[in-house]
Formats: structure tokens, sequence, C-alpha cells
């Protein structure tokens, strides 16, 4: 589920499509590689302080995302509210913040349980 299952010409694609608007909806970083695997999109290097290789997500819904990082034992889904006409800016920083923000609090809770 979770290995690349795009050929080299699809995964051309992929990444032209990743790259313009709908990128944000399905990724945290836009600069590491990244396929597609059975379930999702997939990364397949670490973001830094994010996603770890291997980690599928799905950002499909407007509204709607969900990932699993079993490289770092995280996984989480966020699903904002949003009234029509859809605010798509502020949606989109919605939910990198939540992308974002589970990965530095937890961090923040993994250093405090060592200390």
């Amino acid at each position: 589920m979770v290995q690349d299952r795009l050929t080299p010409e699809e995964a051309a694609g992929h990444q032209v499509a990743l790259a313009g608007p709908i990128g944000p909806f399905f990724r945290v970083g836009t600069e590491k590689k990244a396929g597609y695997g059975l379930s999702g999109h997939v990364n397949l290097e670490d973001e830094d302080g994010w996603y770890g290789d291997h980690t599928l997500s799905w950002g499909g819904g407007m509204t709607l995302a969900w990932f699993a990082d079993r490289k770092n034992d995280l996984a989480g889904v966020v699903a904002v509210q949003a009234t029509i006409p859809t605010d798509v800016p502020a949606v989109t920083e919605l939910k990198q913040v939540f992308r974002k923000d589970i990965y530095r609090k937890y961090a923040a809770w993994r250093e405090k349980r060592s200390s």
C-alpha cells in the first residue's frame, strides 16, 4: 500500500499536478520525491520535521485530509467544517497547520517524556 505504483511517465504527470494548485491538498512540502500507492499519496523521502519516508496521505476532499506515518508512529485525520462558498485559502491553511503542528507537538511530547 505504501509503495510507489506509478510508471516513470505517470510519475512525471503526478509531479506536474502536485506542483500546481492541487499540491497543497495532498502534501506537506513540495521539494521531496512523491508517488502514489494503492490508497493515496506516498512521500518517497523524509520531510524534515514532518512526514517520514513512505508516509501515506490523502487530501482528496477540499475539507478533509488524513495521513499514516509508520516511520514516526503517527496518524491523523482532519475535517474542516466549511460553509458554501468555501474559503479555499483558509481551508488549505488550516489543513497545513494541522499537518505541521501535530509533528511539532509530538516532538515536544517525546522530548518531555525522555527528560
